[in-house]
């Protein structure tokens, strides 16, 4: 199961995206330290990206793992309380603090938190790595049963 020269290909867009939480990009998405959450992230997708590279057996699970837990964090932190349920005052306070400055594209929704363009956009490229990381991983499997 290792990463495919597509999904190698994705992971680089994705890491470049996620790039600009570090470097800012007023309008778009405010600085974030490398010692963070974020930054973690960052270096796991840096060891897969290697591992990919080097055609590590599980390289391609792994990140679909990795990827699992990032959008699980995504969606409870922008998509939960724009989608399915009203979010709490402290939360709508809380978001609006942190990226009410940011562009948008997506419709606002009273009483719900609308993710950034950013953060769309980063929901986007998680989204196309996981189909093309679990295709990786399908390929290998369905290529032992034969």
């Amino acid at each position: 199961m290792t990463l495919s020269e597509r999904s190698l290909v994705l992971l680089a867009a994705l890491a470049v995206w996620f790039g600009l939480d570090f470097v800012g990009a007023p309008g778009l998405v405010s600085r974030e330290a490398l010692v963070s959450p974020a930054g973690a992230m960052m270096a796991a997708l840096a060891i897969i990206a290697i591992l990919g590279v080097m055609r590590v057996r599980l390289s391609a699970a792994l990140f679909l793992a990795a990827l699992a837990l990032w959008a699980a964090l995504q969606i409870e932190t922008h998509w939960a309380t724009y989608l399915l349920v009203d979010a709490s005052e402290s939360k709508l306070r809380w978001y609006e603090r942190v990226f009410g400055d940011n562009w948008r594209f997506l419709p606002l929704i009273a009483g719900r938190t609308t993710p950034d363009g950013y953060h769309a956009i980063l929901a986007g490229l998680i989204l196309v790595n996981m189909v093309s990381a679990l295709a990786d991983c399908l390929r290998k499997a369905t290529s032992n049963v034969q």
